[in-house]
């Protein structure tokens, strides 16, 4: 077996053991009367429009990712079958094969080289992931008094930090760059392999050098997380519980940090405790949390699928 064999293996294993533990704790004690009653009082037109507010932040990143690609108009419809592809590969397959299943996706159906969809995917998740800590941090500076969380947060914040800048670096870098990548040439085949693919990334990701790329990925990403705190905001009245919008934002930040961690396909367990967690300290009951947690899961999933469904049969045609 080889060693990333055995890495795949052990992260299944621990999404596997972590969701279960997530399940279980989210069904102690649930009173089935209160999450069904909160299910079925859901107002269909909210609920309608909470989709379609997720299908807009899935088209606009989408946009993002093809703006950082720097590809043609006419790849945009290969960059967003692709980005379908990937959400629809997370939503059935474990350890994030979505992500491995976009850039393949892209790179064989557009004009996209094997360096570019691996590294504008890389450049596009780290943008996700400051993005992510940017709300997170406002959050605990907002929310959170614990000093301990903070700094384990800021710990983590800084490493996500320092890797975008690395990875930015390393783009603008000019000749330290193919210092860098004239080194891994001479690391044998497998550094030669990944040197090409740096050589390609290096080469074709020139365009974020644009401050005007640079505006339109800014501007992009505060679109989404804007509408990423919406949507959440607009289930939490679907519902019928008129709770102010820090609701939706802490839930946000809890569904973030939870799951970062290892889960099973579909995140089964993660939006429930999420919920739970944040919901909890704005009056809801366990039970109401749960229900909530428990459609936001399905919505996604549901949309998920479909989506990858829809480019799977259409570039197959």
């Amino acid at each position: 077996m080889t060693k990333a064999s055995s890495r795949w293996r052990i992260s299944v294993l621990a999404g596997i053991t972590i969701s279960l533990i997530f399940v279980c704790y989210s069904l102690a004690n649930l009173d089935w009367k209160v999450f069904s009653t909160s299910i079925v009082s859901v107002d269909p037109r909210l609920l309608v429009i909470f989709i379609l507010t997720l299908l807009l932040t899935m088209v606009l990143r989408a946009w993002r990712w093809h703006v950082i690609t720097g590809l043609s108009r006419q790849d945009w419809h290969s960059v967003w079958r692709a980005s379908c592809i990937g959400y629809g590969g997370t939503a059935i397959f474990p350890a994030r094969a979505g992500e491995v299943m976009r850039v393949i996706h892209l790179q064989r159906t557009s004009s996209a080289s094997t360096g570019l969809a691996v590294g504008s995917s890389i450049v596009d998740r780290l943008v996700d992931a400051v993005a992510l800590c940017v709300l997170v941090g406002l959050g605990l500076v907002i929310f959170v008094s614990d000093t301990a969380v903070e700094r384990h947060f800021f710990v983590v914040a800084g490493v996500l930090v320092i890797s975008g800048i690395a990875t930015m670096a390393f783009l603008l870098g000019g000749d330290r760059s193919r210092a860098v990548l004239a080194r891994l040439n001479r690391c044998g085949a497998t550094g030669s392999r990944v040197a090409g693919w740096l050589s390609q990334a290096f080469s074709e990701l020139q365009s974020l050098r644009n401050w005007r790329v640079v505006s339109a990925i800014t501007a992009l990403q505060i679109a989404i997380s804007l509408l990423d705190v919406l949507a959440c905001w607009i289930l939490l009245w679907a519902f019928g519980w008129p709770l102010p919008i820090a609701a939706a934002y802490v839930t946000l930040i809890c569904l973030a940090m939870v799951s970062a961690l290892p889960s099973t396909p579909g995140y089964l367990g993660v939006y429930q405790v999420a919920a739970m967690a944040a919901l909890h300290e704005f009056g809801l009951a366990r039970s109401e949390a749960l229900a909530y947690g428990t459609l936001l899961q399905a919505c996604n999933f549901g949309l998920f699928l479909a989506a990858g469904s829809w480019a799977y049969l259409t570039t197959r045609r």
